[in-house]
């Protein structure tokens, strides 16, 4: 009986320890870039909605999103090979009128893509085209 506690209490140690690996910068305040980037992130938010930005290859992109009301941003769509989905986390700091989501995104071939990023309850859909481009 206490071997099996002792077995449940280090699988979720071991669960927690890789959430906290995934989710490097929890407090949203430095999201940071990958290790060995050099590039500057492109960061972007709902006042971006519908725009065309450019990013380099190799560029990191960070979508800051926040839900007003029920509801939180799920699962984005990219449109071509040219954007790769990296991860996605809530901010240990949230406001209190809404969830707060930081999606990253890497910029690594060139072309054209499409991101859209719904939303599960009453706010619309987030749509960034961004067109990248080599150094």
């Amino acid at each position: 009986m206490k071997t099996m506690r002792h077995l449940r209490l280090a699988f979720i140690l071991v669960e927690l320890s890789v959430l906290i690996a995934s989710c490097r910068y929890f407090d949203g305040q430095n999201i940071g870039t990958p290790a060995g980037s050099k590039q500057k992130e492109l960061p972007l938010n709902r006042t971006n909605d519908q725009q065309h930005v450019s990013a380099k290859v190799g560029q990191p992109i960070v979508v800051t999103l926040q839900t007003i009301g029920g509801g939180q941003y799920g699962t984005p769509q990219i449109s071509s090979a040219a954007i790769r989905f990296e991860s996605t986390a809530f901010p240990a700091k949230q406001n209190p009128g809404g969830p707060t989501q930081v999606y990253r995104f890497t910029a690594v071939a060139e072309g054209e893509a499409q991101i859209r990023i719904p939303h599960t309850g009453s706010n619309p859909t987030v749509r960034f085209t961004v067109q990248v481009r080599k150094h």
